[in-house]
């Protein structure tokens, strides 16, 4: 165990005489900005803490926060636009606790949830992305993402997205889609997603040239078609989308985007077991990528390669996908050969 810190020595301390309740407090009195900066800097600097995060939250810390950012909504002044932002990324960092997130989210029904959802609506960019990353951290277990979809969150999540496509905000963009990826984590919220026209609808950002989107939207997808035979086989025939699949799959200058293509363009086949798949696969020139798959360093992508490959090769579409079979080789042998 470390030695506490002064500054956890001094957190601690702040736990016992209920420090939370008196911030509360003032922060519902401040009506200028120099008091209320002051008091959402002091807690942003004690909300670090695992143990006061609770106690904010039981507190009402993030209620008071919620209502201060409507109160100020809608105006141009420079000093509530920056408590606005301090007081939104408060929330979500009030949120990356277990315990003090499900108390705000309150199954659904908790104010702070709600005015979140009304972040996804604003015009403001930073009310936006707040929202998207509370969204995401609300999506941590299945029944918050059932229940979620359940409320109809992702209309609002895809309308936000399509807003910022082109020219938009890529942080935006990037936790809109990790939120949508958490929501699809559970197997009944995919079947859902999908019926909703979810892939139809993020596909427009296949324009995008920003890495950190693209690694996204590859990662939702991949989540999106996982067990998902009919949506595999709908977006592994798709020409346009496959090759800028392939495109991406030899993006030099990010190891992460070429990783996800990668194991995206593995998944159409596997999860969809489609002669049409396999052969829209060759076509696009993608077996190439799925043989250099199979000797990479990571295993679960040379278990994902060598899935995919077997299934294609147990498929009878033609002479064309046997030869480059051949050319599959680990460091010294054939990982996988034909006569």
């Amino acid at each position: 165990m470390w030695p506490l810190t002064p500054a956890d020595t001094t957190r601690e301390a702040l736990v016992e005489v209920g420090v939370a309740e008196v911030l509360t407090a003032q922060l519902k009195r401040a009506t200028d900005a120099e008091r209320r900066h002051i008091i959402l800097e002091v807690l942003g600097s004690l909300g670090e803490s695992d143990v006061l995060k609770l106690q904010f939250v039981e507190s009402g810390v993030p209620e008071a926060l919620s209502e201060m950012i409507r109160g100020l909504q809608g105006g141009s002044d420079p000093h509530d636009l920056c408590s606005i932002k301090i007081a939104s990324n408060l929330i979500v960092s009030l949120l990356l606790g277990d315990e003090s997130m499900q108390k705000c989210f309150g199954e659904g029904t908790g104010v702070v949830y709600r005015d979140v959802l009304s972040w996804l609506q604003s015009s403001n960019t930073q009310l936006q992305l707040s929202g998207a990353l509370a969204i995401a951290n609300f999506a941590r277990n299945d029944s918050n993402c059932v229940k979620m979809l359940e409320l109809g969150v992702v209309p609002h999540i895809l309308t936000l997205l399509e807003q910022h496509v082109d020219e938009g905000d890529v942080s935006v963009q990037h936790a809109g889609l990790s939120a949508l990826r958490n929501l699809a984590i559970p197997a009944s919220n995919k079947v859902r997603m999908l019926e909703d026209g979810v892939t139809e609808r993020i596909r427009t950002l296949l324009r995008s040239d920003m890495p950190p989107v693209q690694f996204k939207l590859l990662g939702t997808l991949r989540m999106m078609v996982d067990g998902q035979e009919e949506a595999a086989a709908l977006l592994g025939k798709d020409e346009v989308l496959l090759a800028r699949i392939i495109e991406w799959c030899e993006a030099r200058d990010h190891a992460g985007v070429r990783g996800e293509a990668n194991r995206l363009l593995a998944a159409l086949i596997r999860h969809s077991r489609a002669p049409e798949v396999i052969n829209a696969v060759t076509k696009a020139d993608g077996v190439r990528h799925l043989i250099s798959m199979a000797t990479s360093e990571h295993l679960i992508m040379q278990n994902e390669a060598l899935v995919a490959l077997a299934i294609a090769s147990a498929i009878d579409i033609g002479e064309g996908f046997y030869y480059p079979l051949r050319a599959i080789r680990g460091k010294d042998k054939y990982i996988l050969s034909y006569p």
